[in-house]
């Protein structure tokens, strides 16, 4: 089974939390504590359900509008959406419980045009006002004969909205939006809403980080720029929360033209691993080395 690449940190966590558990009670030798393990272990493996990302099959096609989302439909009703649509429209509201997929698929083919994000409260998703007062992402798609809008809702539990969709993007019908929602941690605020100002400054830290981060490179010589750009490619190949080293950024990419998709890369190989912390230490960079 799949996960969404957004809750294996979750699923990791629950995991370590779970096995600990375990060895704790194995040592104590209590009836109690094997009961705290067994439950850490049913929450690490509903972490792990929660985060699932099962392949999607079904009839497709460009009349057909497929749902984006697992859940329960618990309205249809005519609106008037100002914002993309600009006119009448009709929606339908898909409620997803805890149970259900949180990864959400494009609905048909066409060309991403409008995202807007909207901060906003965590009430209860099946609520009616929560459509208006939570948190939400929509993407508005162009099919060259008619408008989608999806719009993602954060709930009471869910409270992250995690979408990689860019404006002027070409989608498949089906294909993952990759719209994933995840725990808020109570410290984590959320991200401020874009605006120019906020962009130059976020744009302005990310090139001084990359100037600042090169600049504990001790090779001088005369290959040095050609030096630079391996050791950020080396750098970029890291996974930040932990350190480890993915083996390729290909990621899913068949072997060969029309072949299966090939999730190995996304794992680390410590054969590469140890070439790629050879060369970092080699050129100063030991902090990724000691990370690792």
């Amino acid at each position: 089974m799949n996960f969404a690449r957004e809750g294996l940190l979750f699923i990791a966590i629950a995991a370590v939390i779970a096995i600990g558990g375990f060895g704790f009670a194995i040592t104590r030798r209590s009836w109690g504590l094997w009961l705290a393990a067994f439950v850490l272990l049913l929450l690490a493996l509903w972490v792990a359900y929660f985060f699932r990302d099962p392949e999607r099959v079904g009839e497709r096609g460009p009349s057909l509008v497929i749902a984006p989302a697992d859940g329960k439909l618990i309205m249809i009703t005519e609106v008037d959406e100002p914002s993309f649509i600009r006119g009448s429209a009709l929606r339908l509201s898909i409620f997803m419980n805890v149970f259900n997929v949180h990864v959400n698929r494009y609905p048909v083919d066409g060309t991403i045009e409008y995202i807007h994000y909207n901060k906003g409260k965590f009430l209860n998703a099946a609520t009616d006002k929560s459509s208006l007062e939570n948190e939400q992402m929509s993407v508005g798609i162009d099919t060259g004969r008619r408008r989608v809008l999806v719009r993602q809702i954060a709930g009471l539990i869910a409270r992250r909205i995690v979408t990689y969709s860019k404006a002027g993007q070409k989608v498949k019908q089906g294909d993952r939006m990759v719209f994933v929602l995840r725990p808020l941690a109570p410290t984590d605020k959320g991200d401020p809403v874009l605006d120019c100002d906020l962009e130059q400054k976020l744009f302005e830290h990310t090139v001084a980080f990359w100037h600042n981060w090169l600049a504990k490179c001790t090779y001088t010589g005369r290959w040095r720029e050609m030096v630079h750009r391996s050791a950020l490619t080396l750098k970029l190949l890291s996974f930040e929360p932990t350190g480890a080293i993915v083996a390729a950024p290909t990621c899913s990419l068949p072997e060969a033209i029309g072949g299966p998709r090939n999730w190995d890369y996304r794992y680390t190989w410590i054969r590469d691993a140890a070439f790629t912390l050879y060369g970092l230490l080699r050129i100063g960079f030991t902090e990724e080395a000691a990370r690792f």
